[in-house]
């Protein structure tokens, strides 16, 4: 995993300022929180700011649940208050305790220990005692049967979140692996090495919150330089809880989110590629995927571009730091894997700073491939596409061509509303493809946007993309469709999406995936629904999933189901969007991963959760 590396960069303020230091040899919330005479609770400095204000934090762990009684208005970006980690400072904000508990063998590589006293005192909060499904909050403890529900409680070991499993035998069978007893009263774990939890550094999740706002809406504050982790509920401010669970009654879609990779900055919409990570060879669990990592400091031009490893199916993944790379000179990298031949393809845009005739605009890049017949360890001599196009995942084809889908700028308006795919077709010794022309389709608006591909049960090809703002008046915004009957040789015309029922799929101008549930055989649409027309990028508050009807080419109505959405406490303009998938070859899953950002028009985006996360989505069949 890529070594985060947090720094402060908080704007400057009018407001006052204070300082908490609890490693101050004078520290102490009698203080007037001056520098040399600073808070030792950041609590206490919360309690003391005004808007405007900002609280400079000294070095330390601070394991507290800070209220916060004031902050910032929206629209007036100077009010806001910042809590912020002094200069060259590492400073922790932690929901969790240091566990000193007694441990017993309990089996295999399990060991129990009780619960902190604490926790079961008249009106104390216990996480251990409440469910961790999004959609079903509520006391499960104690409960009855042989599979357990997990719980908002979380442990840490070695600084290392356990994985919450369902029965005792799993614990005792999977190594870094805990569960709460069916009577609620211990816990029971084991550790990633197979060892003993005792005389360990051992965590326990206390609080619910790392940031706890005392008024309803939205927190209008800024926290950089700064972690905040180990809260037991969601919190905007906060690295989110290990495991939520969101089980989708009406549908029965079951969605587990879970920690992907860390990140500390809003350059990005996205850490991994928007074509997801590939696995590198027919059998076993080896993944490969290129990240951006946006946790060290500078601009977005220097931002790089490093090589990730995964051994189980993208789970835990291990940078190979040679291949760092300037985004700027070697960016959107995307892998495919053509499975009839075991050949790994990359693709990657070369930015060139000036064209072949004399044309120095930044926009010129060159799509380039490369191939890999050893997983990816070595590559082919890159190979030159074409210039300007921005090409998306490839489709291998029942014919064995491969489909690839790009967009390009319509020659008539400027904008990208071109739209059409290269078909690829192996060389005879398979040391590379030759790529044709398909057909292409043109709007007089940007209309015709980041295309996803799928082939249907009787052979056509289903193309989804998004549909934009500059649509004409009277033009609803959602998203479009076109078919093709011959491979991407011909396209129909664009279409609107809709449900079954004839009513038009209201979406904001994002992107859209079609994909198909290995298991079932199943067409999946993957998108961000709203209850009303929008006329921009915003909201995309609620990323959902709806199965296709196949004949109909229409959404089921019943079976849109929740993958994410806006918490409580969360800004409006919070994305769950730009997302990378893959379908993990163990369970059969769909796997979803996606970094939480923020619009470009939010006023508050420096501290806010800037992580990725992943999604394991079990579907029906």
């Amino acid at each position: 995993m890529v070594k985060s590396s947090y720094f402060p960069n908080a704007p400057s303020t009018c407001g006052k300022t204070y300082y908490v230091a609890q490693k101050h040899p004078k520290a102490s919330d009698n203080n007037p929180g001056t520098k040399n005479m600073p808070f030792r609770t950041i609590s206490r400095a919360a309690a003391a700011v005004d808007m405007g204000d900002r609280i400079v934090i000294g070095a330390g762990t601070y394991r507290e649940q800070i209220p916060v009684k004031r902050h910032g208005h929206q629209y007036v970006p100077g009010t806001i208050v910042t809590f912020m980690a002094a200069e060259g400072d590492r400073v922790w904000i932690k929901g969790s305790d240091v566990f000193s508990g007694r441990w017993e063998k309990a089996g295999g590589y399990a060991y129990r220990a009780k619960l902190p006293k604490e926790l079961f005192k008249k009106g104390a909060y216990n996480p251990y005692a409440l469910s961790c499904v999004v959609d079903d909050r509520k006391i499960v403890r104690p409960c009855k049967g042989k599979d357990l529900q997990e719980t908002l409680g979380q442990v840490y070991v070695d600084g290392k979140a356990l994985d919450q499993v369902g029965s005792d035998r799993e614990v005792e069978e999977k190594r870094g692996a805990f569960i709460v007893s069916a009577g609620g009263r211990e816990i029971i774990a084991s550790c990633p090495d197979g060892k003993s939890p005792e005389g360990r550094p051992v965590e326990l999740t206390m609080r619910a919150k790392c940031f706890q706002a005392e008024f309803a809406g939205a927190m209008f504050i800024q926290t950089t330089g700064l972690v905040a982790e180990h809260a037991a509920e969601p919190d905007p401010f906060c690295r989110c809880r290990p495991l939520s669970i969101r089980r989708n009654g009406r549908t029965g879609i079951i969605v587990r989110k879970t920690f992907h990779l860390p990140a500390n900055t809003d350059w990005q919409c996205t850490l991994t590629g928007y074509w997801g990570p590939s696995y590198t060879d027919v059998k076993g669990e080896k993944m490969i995927e290129n990240v951006a990592d946006d946790t060290q400091a500078g601009t977005p031009e220097q931002l790089s571009v490093i090589e990730m490893r995964s051994d189980d199916s993208g789970r835990t993944w291990k940078p190979r730091p040679e291949t760092r790379v300037l985004a700027a000179k070697k960016s959107c990298i995307g892998y495919f894997l053509d499975e009839q031949h075991n050949i790994l393809v990359r693709h990657f845009i070369k930015s060139l700073r000036f064209s072949l005739d004399g044309d120095a605009s930044p926009h010129r890049r060159q799509n380039m491939v490369q191939y890999s017949r050893d997983g990816g360890q070595t590559w082919s001599k890159a190979e030159k596409v074409d210039q300007q196009k921005m090409y998306y995942r490839m489709l291998k084809l029942r014919d064995g061509t491969i489909l690839w889908p790009f967009t390009d700028n319509c020659a008539k308006t400027g904008y990208r509303a071109c739209m059409g795919a290269r078909i690829g077709k192996w060389r005879v010794d398979l040391n590379g493809v030759d790529w044709k022309y398909g057909g292409k389709l043109e709007a007089g608006h940007d209309g015709l946007d980041e295309p996803s591909a799928c082939q249907l049960d009787d052979g056509r090809i289903f193309m989804i993309f998004r549909q934009s703002a500059r649509a004409p008046a009277g033009v609803l915004l959602g998203k479009l469709y076109a078919v093709s009957g011959d491979n991407g040789r011909s396209w129909s015309t664009p279409k609107p999406l809709t449900y079954d029922d004839g009513k038009y799929v209201y979406s904001p101008e994002a992107m859209a995936e079609i994909v198909r549930a290995p298991k079932s055989g199943k067409i999946y649409a993957i998108l961000n629904i709203i209850n009303a027309p929008s006329g921009n990028c915003d909201p995309r508050q609620s990323l959902q999933i709806a199965e296709l009807d196949q004949k109909s080419l229409c959404l089921k109505r019943r079976s849109v189901a929740i993958i994410d959405s806006k918490l409580e406490g969360q800004h409006y303009l919070v994305r769950f969007s730009n997302w990378a998938t893959m379908i993990d070859r163990v369970t059969g899953n769909l796997v979803l991963f996606m970094k939480m950002h923020m619009s470009e028009h939010c006023p508050v985006r420096n501290g806010y959760d800037q992580n990725s996360y992943r999604y394991d989505i079990k579907l029906h069949g």
